[in-house]
């Protein structure tokens, strides 16, 4: 009985591993946070005519896999790049998959502001070939309607003041605690001064905003957050502080016996511009039972979002996708997003991101997928175009996740925003992505320009940057090195 067990969780691995979100085998090695030599994402990329540009062939998967990458079988059914299936190594047969029926409609009614259901979400979600490139024209085609030929960008810092937390989360290799020695790194606890330091740095080398966030260190109270706030509002008082998941958010309340209410009330007087839209991972509680069983429910993380956006305070939005979830938890989450943004209009963006899988725990078990695939991330960013039109206009392209030339592929498929050039990131790393460190603006626009889009630099809010930030960030020095402060679990 044991020895069945034991082959049932290595078969059950093994599938998951080699695995889209449809069921088929992956036709392809890449997944988000690897980098590679070659350019992974040509085959995405539009001419900036916008025609798709494909090749006319049926996409090869053995070039995108090597031998010791397949299932055990002789043959391998793999979803190409496109989403043209191919049955791989002896067998030269391929065939496209369709969705159910005709998705013209469903974009027709998607561009012109409707609200789509669950199940004709799930049905975009499903589409490969012709159609999946008719999606991504489709978002295109609606972005440059809604934003025209501006990508946007901010310089900003993220700040990371510990590593330490008591909770679980099964995706989350940042995280440190009695048991996660392990895992990349040492316990950490920034102390006041240098989390100064490095907000003063990033205002000096452009900075708009100051992105902080954190584990949820078991002496953390609603206090300490707090404290971080007037530390940077002291050393940088025109900075725009977007900091504290709903999660922290909703953990400081806790400690301090006030409701969400007073505690955001609390947090926006000591100096909070926004909150990031993270810890929502994916709106279903099935999902989150399993990836984050002592987080947030669904239902708590809505309440915080909408009660910040009560009091005036704009938040963004994200998804955390490819580990184990399907279409139908994405759609029931993009359907909540925007449930919630028709009522308050307090979400500045929408943030695809997706699961880095090198060191996250749940595949290191071999409980989750190797994340998203290529043709699951354009289409998540480019059905999330056109589910939330007309009431979220900013669709982002994280480069820290995707790589650049992912990121630019993106901005074919329904993005407008490049997100932040961030100088530090320690989250995505921890769990094994090359990329992250920083993308400076030279870079960045030479990016942009690239696939003939306008660069501008903006704040948190979406509005222009300062003159004198814009011209700082130009001309920033290389950043002085790091400096933590060790601590226990």
């Amino acid at each position: 009985m044991e020895w069945t067990c034991l082959q049932d969780s290595c078969i059950t691995s093994a599938v998951l591993k080699n695995s889209n979100s449809l069921g088929f085998a992956r036709g392809e090695a890449w997944s988000p946070g690897i980098s590679t030599s070659s350019d992974s994402f040509k085959e995405l990329c539009y001419s900036r005519k916008s025609h798709f540009i494909s090749n006319s062939d049926p996409i090869n998967s053995t070039s995108l896999l090597s031998s010791n990458e397949y299932p055990s079988s002789e043959a391998a059914i793999c979803v190409g790049i496109t989403g043209k299936i191919s049955i791989t190594r002896d067998s030269a047969c391929t065939v496209t998959a369709h969705s159910r029926g005709d998705i013209s409609f469903l974009l027709d009614r998607a561009m012109a502001g409707d609200t789509l259901l669950e199940e004709e979400i799930v049905q975009l979600f499903s589409c490969m070939g012709e159609e999946f490139e008719q999606i991504c024209r489709a978002a295109d085609q609606l972005r440059t309607t809604v934003n025209g030929n501006k990508v946007t960008y901010v310089i900003n810092r993220n700040i990371n003041y510990t590593n330490v937390c008591s909770y679980k989360c099964q995706f989350c290799a940042f995280s440190k605690g009695k048991f996660t020695d392990t895992l990349r790194g040492k316990p950490y606890l920034l102390p006041l001064e240098e989390i100064a330091r490095r907000a003063y740095e990033a205002w000096d080398r452009g900075a708009t905003e100051i992105c902080m966030q954190g584990g949820i260190h078991p002496e953390f109270t609603g206090e300490t957050y707090l404290n971080i706030l007037c530390c940077v509002k002291s050393a940088v008082p025109d900075v725009h502080v977007h900091a504290f998941s709903p999660l922290e958010v909703w953990q400081g309340a806790k400690t301090l016996g006030l409701s969400i209410y007073d505690y955001l009330l609390e947090l926006r007087k000591a100096g909070l511009g926004s909150i990031p839209g993270t810890a929502a991972e994916i709106l279903d509680d099935r999902i989150r039972d399993v990836l984050c069983p002592d987080k947030l429910t669904t239902q708590e993380w809505l309440e915080v979002m909408q009660t910040a956006h009560s009091i005036g305070l704009k938040s963004t939005s994200t998804i955390m996708f490819g580990h184990l979830d399907s279409p139908h938890h994405w759609a029931k989450h993009l359907l909540h997003l925007r449930s919630l943004q028709r009522e308050t209009g307090g979400f500045t963006e929408f943030v695809p991101l997706p699961f880095i899988h090198m060191e996250a725990p749940l595949f290191l078990k071999g409980k989750a997928r190797r994340g998203p695939t290529r043709r699951e991330c354009l289409l998540m960013h480019a059905i999330a175009r056109l589910v939330l039109h007309p009431y979220i206009t900013n669709i982002q392209a994280s480069w820290v996740k995707m790589g650049p030339s992912g990121a630019q592929a993106l901005l074919f498929a329904g993005c407008n925003d490049m997100g932040g050039t961030l100088m530090n990131e320690s989250i995505t790393r921890a769990a094994g992505a090359s990329h992250g460190e920083e993308l400076p603006p030279l870079q960045m626009e030479a990016l942009i320009r690239s696939i003939g889009r306008d660069p501008e630099q903006r704040t948190t809010l979406y509005s222009a940057a300062s003159p004198e930030q814009v011209k700082k960030s130009f001309a920033a020095g290389p950043l002085q090195i790091l400096k933590y402060m060790p601590t226990t679990g």
